[in-house]
Formats: structure tokens, C-alpha cells, sequence
């Protein structure tokens, strides 16, 4: 059945053209309608007259309409050839921007360092002509980049952060049509290993000695310091979220009554979560009745859980928190290989609540992972098979 090439709407004479017009009419699609005319001013001419004029209307706007696909399709065509030469430089920097926008400034700044490392070594050439040899020669280059010490370089970890984020470039320029293929990037083999932590005991150790200086008396300053670390470590402790979590949350987003902390971005610090899946931690006995007893002698002025006295957070940055966490385990005699806060909290306990048998899908979700398989890297493995074993001795 012959598609009509006008219709009529209220007062208009609408023209009916096909959506493409290399395909012609698409069966089941209502095509492109413009407007021709009203009936009011179909009146005004001849009666004999008026199906020429509306071929004629119709033929016009056809015209226009291909004139317009045609513009389009050059537009579109050209804005692929640029694509499909551009350097590698410039299609970078576009992919940049993209980042800034939808990550944090930390992650950005990353990729932005893989992006340098990248031209620094390997060169700015046309992004369709990567390679395998190029990948290769990136990689090399990084088995050999300065690491952060005199005469080091950098380990297998950040060799590959660093082809996942080159990937994660590549992956971007085939979805936007830069390159015509994927590629799956070599990376170094890096060993599994246990991943070291605290024992309960020694977190007992440490959460003691932190309550002890928190209820010290002392300088305004040193003060503020004891109770601010035994905040941080309280909260850590207790719902296992990241240090960067702890140093960014407001006290706007504790909800004492609910019995739960609520974790968003904040714009203030220019700090994203970390992907998170389930932002609100519940609060436990022990966290609701340290929580209650410690916001009665608050300042008013204060809006961070971590809070300088006057409204502002503890610190600029959350790897200070870090550095003084480190130095009170420093002062336990405590493992200098164990991130304090990371794996010293954090993956012990993750390791604790597998071993006792809590289903693994709640402590990922407690930890906030997305996949289950990273919940279980932090499993520590060869400690708790150990545990199962001697305990079965005895």
C-alpha cells in the first residue's frame, strides 16, 4: 500500500517524507512530517489549481530536507575522517576532558600521567596506528620507569594501573570510532600474595592505645589530633569504608536516629566515592554508643567528622590521616609493611568476619566492592587455612 504523501493536522497540511531517502520508507516507521501550508491558505488558490500547489510545496521542502541530509551526511563523514586521523595527542586530551567531568580530580590526574608517560616514551603518532609493537614498547617502558625512590622503578602493580588505564583510553576510542579495532594490552605478571594484615589482637592493641590518648588531657592542638585518629579508627573499624570516606564524611550525614551513615560525594573537597553499591552503613552497638557520647561535647561549629574545631576538615588531603595512624602503630612496635588503615583495619577485619563465616556476599557488600572475587583477594588465605588446620591438631 502507497504511503500518502500528505496528511492533515487541525489546521495544517502536513507533508510525509521517508526518514532516509536512499531506503525510501520504512515499513512500520512514521517517517519525517513537516508542515506545507495551512488549509486556510489552500482556500486562497484556485480549487483547479491546489493539487499542484501542494506537489510543488511538497517537492520544495524535499529538496530542502535532502540539501539538509546531505550537509549532515558530509558533516558526518568529515567529523569521521578527522577521527580516524587524529593524533594521539589530540584525541587524548578530548578523552581527558570526558574524564574531568565524570571522575574525581584523583583519577584524573592518574590517567592524565599515564597519558604523559605514554607520549613521553613511545611518541605522538596518528591513534590508528597503535599497534601491537607500540603496546609493547610502552610496556617496556615502563619496566623501566623511575620509581619513587633513588635508582628504583616502578613495581608490576603500577606497571599494569597504568596499561588499564591506557586500555580504558583505547576502549573510549573504539567506542567513538577513532580506531576500528579492540585491543587487549599485555600487562606484567605480578605474583599472587596473601595480603598482610593485623591480627585482631594487635587491632585491640591499637584501638586501647588510641582510646587512651583520646581521653587524654592535653594541648589544644594534640587534642584535637588523639580524638580525631580515634574517630577515624572507630569508623574504620566498625563499617570497614576506605580512609578517604572517614576524612571527607560531614556530620550532616550521620543519622544517629535511622542508625546509619549515609556516604556521598562532596563537592567541598572535590572527592568522589569510590564506586560505591551501598552507600548507607548501618551503625553497630558499640559505633551508636561511641557516636552519641562523643557528639554531646562537640562544638557547635564543627560539620565534619573529622573536623579542625572551627567548621573546616582535619586535614587538606586523607593521606595525613594515614601518616599519623602509621606512626601510632610505629609506637605499638606494630608491622611497618601493613597499611594502617587499608590493610591494617580494613582487610583484617574483612579477613576476621570470612573466617567467624559470614557469608562472603554481605562482607562484600559491607566492603563495598563490585565483584566478589576483590573480597576475596583480601581473604587472607593462607593464614586461615593455617588456623583451620592447627586448630584441628588441637
Amino acid at each position: 500500500m502507497a504511503r500518502k504523501n500528505f496528511i492533515f493536522r487541525g489546521d495544517s497540511i502536513l507533508g510525509v517524507y521517508p526518514e532516509d531517502f536512499e531506503r525510501g520508507h520504512i515499513p512500520g516507521r512514521r517517517g519525517t512530517r513537516r508542515v506545507l501550508c495551512t488549509k486556510a491558505d489552500l482556500q486562497l488558490v484556485p480549487e483547479d489549481q491546489r493539487q499542484s500547489h501542494l506537489n510543488k510545496l511538497y517537492s520544495d521542502k524535499e529538496l530542502e530536507l535532502r540539501k539538509g541530509a546531505l550537509v549532515n551526511q558530509l558533516d558526518v563523514e568529515d567529523k569521521k575522517r578527522k577521527r580516524r586521523t587524529a593524533k594521539f595527542s589530540e584525541a587524548s586530551k578530548i578523552w581527558l576532558e570526558e574524564v574531568s567531568k565524570t571522575q574525581s580530580p584523583k583519577t584524573h590526574k592518574t590517567y592524565k600521567n599515564t597519558i604523559t608517560i605514554y607520549k613521553d616514551t613511545v611518541g605522538d603518532h596518528r591513534l590508528t596506528d597503535f599497534d601491537r609493537a607500540k603496546n609493547i614498547k610502552f610496556f617496556t617502558a615502563l619496566t623501566l620507569h623511575p620509581g619513587k625512590t633513588k635508582d628504583s622503578t616502578i613495581g608490576p602493580d603500577t606497571q599494569n594501573q597504568h596499561m588499564r588505564q591506557l586500555q580504558n583510553f583505547l576502549n573510549w576510542a573504539y567506542d567513538n570510532e577513532y580506531i576500528e579495532k579492540r585491543f587487549n594490552l599485555k600487562k606484567a605478571k605480578v605474583p599472587q600474595k596473601d595480603m598482610e594484615t593485623f591480627t585482631p589482637d594487635e587491632v585491640q592493641r591499637l584501638a586501647k592505645y588510641l582510646e587512651e590518648k583520646f581521653n587524654e588531657k592535653a594541648d589544644p592542638r594534640l587534642t584535637r589530633l588523639n580524638k580525631n585518629l580515634y574517630r577515624a579508627f572507630m569508623l574504620a573499624r566498625h563499617t570497614l569504608v576506605r580512609v578517604g570516606h572517614i576524612w571527607s564524611l560531614k556530620i550532616e550525614n550521620i543519622d544517629l536516629e535511622a542508625g546509619f551513615i549515609r556516604f556521598t560525594e562532596n563537592q567541598e573537597l572535590e572527592w568522589k566515592p569510590k564506586g560505591m553499591k551501598w552507600p548507607n552503613k548501618p551503625i553497630n552497638k558499640s559505633l551508636m554508643k561511641f557516636l552519641k557520647e562523643d557528639f554531646v561535647n562537640r562544638d557547635p561549629r564543627e560539620r565534619y567528622f573529622l573536623d579542625k574545631g572551627n567548621g573546616n576538615p582535619w586535614h587538606a588531603t586523607s593521606n595525613n590521616m594515614s601518616k599519623l595512624m602509621r606512626a601510632a602503630c610505629n609506637e605499638l612496635g606494630l608491622s611497618k609493611k601493613v597499611k594502617p588503615f587499608h590493610w591494617g583495619i580494613r582487610a583484617t577485619y574483612i579477613t576476621w568476619l570470612l573466617n567467624e563465616g559470614v557469608p562472603p556476599v554481605q562482607v562484600q557488600h559491607l566492603a563495598d566492592h563490585s565483584d566478589l572475587t576483590t573480597t576475596m583477594k583480601y581473604f587472607n588465605t593462607r593464614k586461615s587455612s593455617q588456623q583451620s588446620a592447627v586448630d584441628l591438631l588441637g
